[in-house]
């Protein structure tokens, strides 16, 4: 299942979702990480709380 697909199944606005990964991720310094990247999953809080 693709990324959106998944967004989608969690009530995100899917165009907000991808405006927010574009904005965000650039910044982080390592996506190397697994904690850093969990953050930017559809399911994630701070996702949930932005993007729907």
């Amino acid at each position: 299942m693709s990324l959106l697909e998944t967004a989608k199944r969690h009530d995100l606005n899917t165009e907000k979702y991808m405006t927010y990964l574009l904005e965000h991720l650039p910044s982080e310094e390592s996506l190397v990480n697994k904690n850093v990247l969990e953050a930017y999953l559809p399911w994630a809080e701070s996702i949930q709380n932005n993007c729907k």
